[in-house]
């Protein structure tokens, strides 16, 4: 792998060899400029957690510039240093993280199920509710704006059955 000063022109003029190569900046540990046979040019940092090298890619040329790469590869670095965590294990948590559906059958399975009579109550209001909504949706993604929207719906659908039901209207 080579090891050079990498500048912005001489990353334009880098053309592929037919194999991936990566291109390591001297200025900056562990940053490397991944050509792959396509010609793609890819930006990735390089790190060790655990003793187990990792790679964290950082974003393609030339959205990503030469100095944005620098600072984003520095800044992954002394994450490693300071906390000593995996930034890209954490990226991929959060990008493939717990769904609500995920989080229902948790709590279905760990906690009503084992402690509560009731347990098939939850079920069906988490199955009639909840899923419908929001079952592809990540935890981390879910808002107090949604909550709330979901417990007004849920609300006004009670609402308007008890306007339209009420024994004095004899609707029902």
């Amino acid at each position: 792998m080579p090891t050079l000063t990498l500048t912005d022109r001489h990353i334009k003029t880098l053309t592929p060899t037919g194999q991936r190569v990566d291109y390591f900046d001297r200025r900056v540990t562990g940053l490397a400029l991944r050509l792959a046979a396509s010609g793609r040019k890819t930006w990735c940092v390089f790190f060790r957690v655990n003793r187990r090298l990792r790679r964290m890619t950082l974003g393609h040329y030339p959205a990503v510039t030469l100095h944005v790469a620098r600072t984003k590869a520095r800044e992954v670095r002394a994450e490693v240093a300071l906390h000593g965590t995996d930034p890209a294990a954490h990226r991929l948590d959060t990008r493939h993280g717990a769904t609500v559906a995920d989080l229902a059958d948790a709590y279905l399975a760990r906690h009503a199920k084992p402690h509560k009579k009731s347990w098939p109550e939850d079920h069906r209001i988490i199955t009639r509710e909840l899923l419908p909504s929001w079952r592809y949706r990540l935890v981390t993604d879910l808002t107090r704006r949604d909550v709330l929207a979901l417990i007004e719906a849920i609300a006004d659908r009670a609402r308007s059955w008890q306007t339209a039901c009420w024994p004095s209207s004899g609707a029902c």
